[in-house]
């Protein structure tokens, strides 16, 4: 196959015409611009294949209304009460985060602006230290059925996808936050004060976790009342039936 490119400018413009032949000797028939002869011998350096990467460093994520989700690609929590209720009001009460079958539910601080997020996935459990700078840190047991999960905002925006190497099958969660109570208060802050951190293994040994190693924030602390007032009226609601 033979390639043949034609550059103009003013604006600049490119043809590329291409035929096959026998042979395929390299002619370069006229180079004018600058851009064009400095080229010309230049040493370019070999392709090379990166892996797909297993971490997730520094995403922004757009947040209205304190939340967002961490889903199956697809779940449209958005859309579909059930899912978001059972997130947002299951048996999960850490005051981070909220979890069903398939589904997380992140509160944030930062009531309308962006958060920054760090996803690691790993094949056993991370160390806890790795979480030493964060205020609030909580784990739970999470049930995925479909791979790559996605990071959804409130509207059904999909900002990232996170592949999963164990599905379907039971992955511990373990989630880190800070900053909340500075994007939440009264002289709160906007514009990435508040970072999430985001840890998933795969529950090989069949383990359920549900811990909660610090809750320091004000913020975590008035969620958590939030949800266990919750789950009693919801316990109330289902003796009466």
């Amino acid at each position: 196959m033979r390639i043949e490119a034609i550059r103009d400018s003013k604006p600049e413009r490119v043809w590329l015409t291409l035929w096959p032949m026998a042979t395929a000797p390299s002619n370069t028939q006229r180079v004018t611009s600058q851009f064009g002869q400095a080229m010309i011998g230049a040493s370019i350096p070999p392709l090379t294949t990166t892996p797909i990467a297993r971490n997730l460093d520094e995403i922004e994520v757009p947040i209205r209304y304190n939340h967002f989700f961490l889903c199956e690609s697809n779940a449209r929590p958005t859309g579909d009460a059930e899912v978001r209720a059972g997130a947002s009001q299951g048996e999960t009460q850490n005051g981070i985060f909220g979890a069903t079958r398939g589904c997380l539910f992140v509160w944030t601080g930062t009531q309308s602006g962006v958060v920054r997020c760090e996803i690691f996935t790993h094949d056993s459990r991370p160390p806890l230290k790795d979480l030493e700078s964060f205020d609030d840190v909580a784990e739970e047991t999470v049930r995925f059925d479909a791979e790559p999960l996605t990071i959804q905002t409130t509207s059904g925006d999909v900002v990232a996808e996170v592949p999963l190497s164990a599905v379907p099958g039971e992955y511990h969660v373990r989630v880190g936050a800070s900053g909340r109570d500075e994007a939440a208060g009264p002289n709160k802050i906007f514009g990435g004060v508040e970072r999430v951190r985001i840890d998933l293994w795969p529950a090989l040994d069949g383990s359920q976790r549900s811990s909660i190693f610090r809750l320091t924030t004000e913020w975590a602390r008035r969620i958590r009342r939030d949800q266990l007032q919750m789950a009693r009226m919801e316990q109330i609601k289902n003796d009466l039936r």
